[in-house]
């Protein structure tokens, strides 16, 4: 029996592919931000080698500043803090300077160290108990259990909107300096401040004074985007200064606004599937984390240069594009690079305090 087999061909066109010029530099020059990054800026990253680091190549990418690392070869780390010894296979690590955001992906396999005396292995057994509670690992297992209260974890939601008055102080703040005509006895007088208060005045304004005596006085402005407004002084400096003055506490607030809510969350209110073992989760916004049975590492507030006394650890995380994750029984979760994290985690997440992913507190 002879088949005769035709196949049509059918043409897909693939997604556009945006081509980035790059520089190839080495571990002298990233090293230490890789470490940082990946390796942690906790205790235990005091602690942590990668043996093979001169094997990691990295990337500069100057018109989207980013830089990313690669490794041919599974990085060999030594724990010496948790007592394990990790190959990690990294798939993807990058950082994005403009957005201030560190992503790393990849497959470890742990070592135990399983020669160490009875001493030394209580020290491993109790760093690692250290390093799970209040992790990630343990709050997506409370998740799990919905135990989130009873292992110390408080959970509210909170909502990010922009600071538009800073974005709009900000468009007209730049490059700008402040014009005066003031129109006196002797006729008018132009002063255009191009000191270091010019720097600090937004607008250029034309202020037109039929009076220096009056009380009132009207400004107009030549920027579209102000109204004319009446500015009741006695003093034209003043009227600049306080302007300014305006203008620089609105520049030093924050560019996002926080909202916190003030209801507690439980578990059952961010699962929206149960199935065996298998939780799916998904939740708008942020959700902020605080964990009550730890205060914050000193070397946390070091880092970030805070001078205030160490409180409960707080963080927040959200799902970058909106799809929800499946929660297992061990606290792994699905898909990894759906969940990013920041404050608290943002800084203790990393390879130093890495526990296996059957881990349970006493091994």
């Amino acid at each position: 029996m002879k088949v005769k087999v035709e196949m049509q061909v059918k043409v897909r066109e693939l997604e556009n592919v945006m081509v980035e010029p790059s520089v190839m530099e080495g571990w002298e020059k990233w090293g230490q931000l890789f470490t940082e990054h990946f390796i942690g800026r906790t205790p235990n990253a005091a602690r942590c080698k990668i043996r093979n680091y001169k094997k990691i190549r990295f990337r500069y990418f100057k018109k989207s500043n980013r830089v990313i690392a690669w490794c041919d070869e599974p990085l060999l780390i030594e724990n010496k803090a948790l007592g394990y010894t990790l190959r990690y296979q990294l798939e993807n690590f990058e950082v994005d300077f403009s957005q201030n955001l560190t992503t790393f992906a990849g497959f470890p396999f742990f070592e135990d160290h399983g020669g160490a005396g009875k001493k030394v292995k209580n020290r491993f057994r109790s760093a690692r108990d250290k390093a799970y509670h209040g992790s990630m690992m343990e709050f997506w297992r409370s998740v799990q259990k919905n135990s989130l209260q009873a292992d110390g974890y408080e959970l509210r939601r909170m909502t990010r909107t922009q600071n538009y008055e800073k974005q709009r102080v900000r468009s007209i703040y730049s490059g700008r300096n402040m014009v005066i005509s003031v129109k006196g006895t002797a006729g008018p007088v132009s002063v255009r401040r191009t000191d270091s208060l010019a720097a600090r005045v937004p607008v250029s304004d034309t202020i037109g004074l039929t009076d220096t005596n009056r009380l009132t006085n009207t400004i107009r402005s030549t920027d579209p985007n102000r109204l004319t407004d009446t500015i009741h002084s006695t003093d034209i400096n003043r009227v600049v200064v306080d302007s300014s003055q305006y203008y620089e506490r609105i520049l030093r607030e924050k560019d996002n606004i926080d909202t916190y809510s003030h209801h507690t969350l439980t578990a059952d209110s961010i699962v929206i599937k149960s199935e065996g073992a298998y939780r799916l989760v998904w939740f708008s916004d942020y959700l902020f984390v605080t964990y009550k049975k730890e205060l914050e590492d000193p070397l946390y507030l070091e880092s970030f240069m805070e001078r205030r006394s160490p409180t409960f650890q707080q963080s927040h995380i959200w799902l970058t594009t909106g799809d929800a994750i499946v929660v297992d029984g061990n606290g792994s979760y699905s898909p990894p690079q759906e969940v990013f994290s920041m404050s608290y985690w943002g800084w203790s997440e990393k390879i130093a305090n890495l526990l296996p992913i059957d881990y349970q507190p006493g091994d």
